[in-house]
C-alpha cells in the first residue's frame, strides 16, 4: 500500500534516480552516530538504523511473520521493489540503504549476491527523512523503532529548519502532520535518542525486573536523557550490576538534580538513594493494599452510607479512649443515632409548620 508521506519525501528527488544492479556487499546501513559527519542528530546507532529481526526460514512459527512472507515473496519472484540508496562520498564504489534493511537480510539468507537498487542524490537531512518515513511503513513497528524513526524523523525536520509558515507550526507539530503520532511524543522521542546505546535498548525494549516493573520507563528515560555521557555510563552500569533496581520517573528526576548539584555524584551513593526510593514505593503500596482490604469488607450497594456509619462509630471509640469494650461504643453510637433522628424528625417539623403558615 502506497504511503503518502514517503511519496512525498522522495517526489523531489525522482529527476535524479538511477537504477542498476549492485552487488550486495557494497550495501551499507545509513550512518547516523555521533562519529559520522551526521553527529549533529546527536544519534547513536545501535547496530543499524532500524533493526531487523533475526529469523530462520526452517523455522517459521518462531520467526516474525512479515519478513517470513517477505522471505517467501523474494525466494519465488525475485526482488521486485528496488532498494532505495545514496552513493556514499567517501566511497563512490558503496552505497547507504534509505530504504531495504528487510529486503538486503532476506538475499543475504537466499545466497542473492546482486540486488536491484535506486540511486539518488539526497543531502543528509533528505537521506533521514525518506529513511524513516519509508521505515514506518511497516505493520508492526517495534517501539524502539518507533522512538528512532520518529525521533531523527523530527531532528531532520528541525536540521532543515523547516516549518509550516502560514500557520506557524513547530517542527514537532509538523512531524505530527506527517505521521499522525502527538508532537508531546514526537519531541521525547527524540530527547530518548540522547540516551547511550544501553539506555536506549533498555528503554525501547521496556526490560522488567522479576517483580514485573518496567526498569526505566520512557519518562524516566526522557530525565536520564538530560545526564552527561559519563554520568548516563554510571547509571547504565548499576542497571548491569543490579538487575532488580527500577529507575522511576521520580528517581530519574532526582538523580538528575542531584547530578546537577553533585558532578561527583558517586554510584554507591545512587544505589543507597534508589534503595530508599524503593522502600518508599512499598510503603504506598503496602498502604494502597491495606485500605482495598478494608474496602473488600463493605457491599458495593450502599458503601459510602456504611462507610460513614464505621467512621462514627470509629469517631465515638476515639471519644471513649478507644476502650477495648466494643459495646461501650455501640451504646454511645445508638444514643448518638437516635439522638440525630430526634434532631431530624424535629426539624422536619418545622419546616411542615413554617410551610403551613405560609400558604
Amino acid at each position: 500500500m502506497a504511503n503518502p508521506v514517503y511519496e512525498d519525501s522522495v517526489k523531489d528527488i525522482t529527476n535524479s534516480r538511477v537504477t542498476m544492479g549492485v552487488e550486495i556487499e557494497k550495501l551499507q546501513p545509513l550512518d547516523l552516530s555521533v562519529d559520522s559527519d551526521n553527529s549533529d542528530y546527536g544519534y547513536r546507532a545501535v547496530n543499524n538504523p532500524f533493526s531487523v529481526p533475526d529469523y530462520d526460514p526452517d523455522d517459521p512459527e518462531n520467526s516474525d511473520p512479515d519478513i517470513m512472507q517477505l522471505h517467501r515473496s523474494i525466494e519465488a519472484n525475485g526482488v521486485q521493489t528496488p532498494l532505495l540508496v545514496r552513493q556514499m562520498s567517501a566511497n563512490p564504489e558503496k552505497y547507504q540503504i534509505l530504504s531495504g534493511y528487510r529486503r538486503k537480510a532476506v538475499c543475504e539468507k537466499l545466497g542473492i549476491k546482486t540486488v536491484p537498487v535506486t540511486i539518488v542524490e539526497c543531502d543528509d537531512d533528505r537521506a533521514v527523512i525518506i529513511a524513516t518515513t519509508s521505515n514506518i511503513q511497516r505493520k508492526h513497528i517495534s517501539l524502539l523503532d518507533k522512538i528512532r524513526a520518529y525521533g531523527l524523523l523530527y531532528r531532520a525536520q528541525r536540521h532543515q529548519g523547516k516549518k509550516d509558515k502560514q500557520n506557524s507550526k513547530s517542527t514537532a507539530e509538523v512531524v505530527e502532520g506527517m505521521v499522525g503520532v502527538r508532537s508531546r511524543v514526537i519531541q521525547q522521542y527524540s530527547s530518548l535518542l540522547d540516551l547511550n546505546d544501553g539506555l536506549l535498548l533498555l528503554v525501547g525494549e521496556q526490560k522488567r525486573n522479576s517483580d514485573k516493573q518496567i526498569r526505566l520507563s520512557l519518562r524516566a528515560g526522557e530525565h536520564i536523557s538530560k545526564l552527561t555521557p559519563e554520568q548516563q555510563e554510571k547509571i547504565e552500569k548499576i542497571l548491569q550490576d543490579n538487575p532488580e533496581v527500577v529507575i522511576s520517573i521520580k528517581a530519574a528526576n532526582e538523580l538528575k538534580q542531584k547530578f546537577e548539584k553533585d558532578k561527583d555524584y558517586s554510584a554507591e551513593k545512587i544505589i543507597e538513594d534508589l534503595g530508599s526510593q524503593k522502600k518508599k514505593s512499598s510503603r504506598s503500596k503496602k498502604k494502597s493494599h491495606d485500605w482495598d482490604k478494608v474496602l473488600g469488607y463493605f457491599p458495593n450497594e450502599g458503601k459510602r452510607k456504611v462507610i460513614n456509619r464505621v467512621c462514627l462509630f470509629l469517631d465515638k471509640w476515639k471519644e471513649a479512649n478507644c476502650p477495648d469494650d466494643f459495646d461501650i461504643v455501640s451504646k454511645n453510637l445508638a444514643n448518638a443515632e437516635n439522638q440525630s433522628s430526634q434532631s431530624t424528625a424535629k426539624s422536619q417539623e418545622k419546616i411542615a409548620a413554617t410551610k403551613q403558615e405560609t400558604q
